[in-house]
């Protein structure tokens, strides 16, 4: 059987925010973002600090998600496929997730 997505879908939030956030240039901007939210240490409002780090951190997680779908239906197509095993005598079609790895043929 074929998994190539990253997620399930109660993993998704978590996982994909740890991984937005472990890149160093998002932990830069969020930090900055915490130092504009210090009232009276920077001239900007809090939503214009908040603003740009919530947007990005969303189109970021939208995109994952696309992917992600897209990773889900190419696993389910791939794993419904249909394929030959090899039988002690003779080559046998199935569905390529009714075998083990080293049986498929084709």
């Amino acid at each position: 059987m074929n998994k190539t997505a990253k997620y399930s879908w109660s993993s998704f939030l978590p996982v994909a925010l740890f991984y937005h956030f472990s890149k160093f240039t998002n932990i830069y901007f969020l930090l900055v973002m915490g130092v504009q939210l210090i009232p009276g240490f920077s001239p900007f409002s809090k939503s214009s600090s908040i603003f740009p780090v919530v947007f990005i951190t969303f189109v970021s997680l939208i995109r994952e998600l696309i992917d992600d779908v897209g990773r889900h239906r190419s696993d389910s197509k791939s794993n419904n496929s249909e394929c030959l095993y090899l039988n002690a005598t003779r080559q046998i079609p199935s569905s390529s997730d009714n075998g083990e790895l080293f049986e498929m043929v084709k």
